[in-house]
Formats: structure tokens, sequence, C-alpha cells
């Protein structure tokens, strides 16, 4: 894994050069000679303001989707190659329950964000940062799909707010209650500024952290033809 900071992506809304806090980026050779990187955008945030998603917990819809829906929601340049390998390793751990755990979320993707504002005309945090790093991958993946002159390419992003601040669910219970609850990792689903493709946008607060790096890890393991080729 290779870390850096400041890195510069264009802002397709704004087609101005911009900058993503921190990216972590996995590489190593895939199937079929393809070239798999994987990369981890991250936007990071501090302060002692809440931040809340919201969810809806009477919509089923997301409660059982797919391992192959959370990949589709990951910035990507394919391959066909590689697309097949993840279908294989789909059938031969569906029944195992093996399915890494970055693309096998239990828990109901949030539909809203925002954090805590002490004046009216203070801006929302939140919604600024996920519309940036939604940008940034999507502009990390197009900047690879531009330079790869073959399909042996086959590179994921996945954006990532990280906040030191309290993060919470809001949902209706039951009973047409508004529940709260502390989190410290959520999902967020949203769309890109073109309103092209949805996103899952993970939202984490710091100490959760360190198991998603390995989450990432385990990921990129299974793309890879074996773990040796990091």
């Amino acid at each position: 894994m290779f870390v850096s900071q400041s890195e510069s992506y264009i802002d397709k809304l704004t087609e101005k050069l911009r900058e993503i806090d921190v990216t972590a980026v996995w590489t190593g050779m895939g199937p079929g000679k393809t070239w798999v990187n994987f990369n981890a955008v991250a936007e990071c945030k501090s302060g002692n303001k809440v931040w809340i998603t919201f969810v809806d917990a009477q919509d089923e819809t997301l409660d059982a989707l797919e391992p192959q829906a959370w990949l589709a929601w990951m910035p990507k340049v394919t391959s066909h190659i590689v697309d097949q390998h993840i279908e294989d390793i789909f059938e031969a751990h569906v029944l195992k329950d093996k399915i890494p755990a970055l693309i096998n979320e239990r828990q109901l993707a949030a539909y809203g964000i925002t954090q805590m504002r002490t004046s009216s005309g203070e801006k929302d945090a939140a919604h600024i940062a996920v519309r940036q790093v939604v940008s940034a991958s999507v502009g990390f993946v197009d900047r690879v799909s531009n330079r790869a002159t073959t399909s042996s390419h086959y590179t994921l992003a996945v954006p990532i707010i990280v906040t030191d601040g309290p993060l919470f669910r809001c949902s209706l219970a039951d009973d047409s209650s508004i529940k709260v609850e502390p989190s410290e990792r959520e999902v967020l689903l949203t769309q890109t500024d073109d309103g092209k493709r949805f996103v899952a946008v993970h939202v984490l607060q710091e100490c959760a952290l360190p198991q998603f790096v390995r989450d990432c890890d385990e990921l990129i393991r299974h793309l890879l033809v074996s773990s040796g080729s990091r």
C-alpha cells in the first residue's frame, strides 16, 4: 500500500484543479496479467460538531443487496477478465459467507447526511465533503482511464470521509418516533454531480479507520491472483 497527501484531480463540475487530503493505493497483478489498482480516496474533517446520517429503516430495497451492487457503486475502470474473475469469486464464496466485508455491507445505506450548524448562514461541511470526495474519486478513475491504452487495467476508487467528531444515525422507529443512535461507520449512497451514477461514500469515525483499511486489504487480495503480488 502506498499513501500520499494532497493529490490533484480535475473537478468535473467546475473544471478546476483541486486537491484531496489523502489517497491510499493498493496495486498488483490480477488475472490475465491485468494490472489492478485500488484507490481509497479520503477527505479528513476535524471538529466536535455532530455528523448525522439519515436512513429509511422502512425501505427494504437496500436490505438484501448483492455484493455486486456494492461493487457497482465504486467508480471504476473495468476489465472483462477481472469482471469474470470477480464473478468466479462470488460463485465460489457466496455459500461460505466469505465475500470481502467492504462489498458485503449488512447495514442499510444512508440517503442523506448533515453536520450540526450553529447559524443559518453556516455551510454544511458534511455535504461539501461528500461532494468533494465523490468528485475526487471519479476524477482519479478518469485519469487512469485516459492513460490506459489497453483493457489490461482494472481500477477501483472508494470515497471515504474520516471525522474525529461524533457520528450518529437517524431513522424512524416502528412506532414512527425518531431514533438516533451513535455510530462509528456509515455508508451514504449519493449521486455524482451529473446525476449519471450512484456512488457509495464511506463515512468513518477516526477510530474505525484501522478496520476499514483491513477491509480494503482483504478486497484487494481477492482481486489479485495471489496476496503475494501486492
